[in-house]
């Protein structure tokens, strides 16, 4: 199964990342070897920022889930240093992702 995630929070207190990162791990541990998930995960608005001030999302990066941030988005922290788990892509890129993918979710 193919799963599209975008993260897009619609303040600072939301909890929109911490839930999309559970919800994530819990695919992963029903993933087989046979029939593995494939994830793609799409940081837009405010989740950008913890491209850039987190590296709390390595480990599911170690496990094959494709991390990406807004490029336009990330023009904003041009000054910080990006993780290295984390790649920049635009929207467009994501909008494909979402049409080729089995599911779509949304973390607001």
């Amino acid at each position: 199964m193919k799963y599209s995630i975008i993260i897009c929070p619609k303040s600072d207190k939301s909890i929109a990342i911490r839930q999309a990162y559970q919800f994530i791990e819990a695919i992963l541990k029903d993933s087989s070897i046979e029939q593995p998930h494939k994830i793609d995960v799409f940081f837009y608005g405010l989740a950008v920022k913890y491209a850039f001030e987190s590296n709390d999302w390595q480990q599911i990066a170690n496990q094959g889930v494709k991390l990406t941030v807004c490029s336009t988005i990330a023009e904003t922290y041009q000054s910080e240093k990006m993780h290295p788990c984390f790649s920049m892509v635009g929207i467009g890129q994501w909008i494909k992702g979402t049409i080729d993918a089995d599911k779509s979710l949304e973390f607001i």
